[in-house]
């Protein structure tokens, strides 16, 4: 998907740091559940990284996002 957000996003833990120019860092530890691995990389699950991109990117791409989201099932609203 594309959007006007063109900057790079890591997550690190609690107390990590970047030296990455233009890297923004979310500092928060996510659930064990929504992590796993990719060639031995830690790597969040889709349905978290869906919710994180909702919380940074600006609200017309974050609409986007949504809306393709939910209709491919990638995540799926709570009932």
């Amino acid at each position: 998907m594309n959007t006007s957000d063109e900057r790079t996003y890591i997550f690190v833990g609690p107390h990590g740091g970047s030296r990455i120019p233009d890297v923004r860092l979310l500092y928060e530890t996510p659930d064990q559940r929504d992590i796993g691995l990719c060639d031995g990389a830690a790597v969040t699950n889709r349905a978290r990284t869906v919710f994180d991109c909702l919380r940074i990117l600006p609200e017309p791409e974050a609409l986007n996002l949504l809306d393709r989201s939910l209709q491919q099932g990638w995540i799926t609203p709570r009932t």
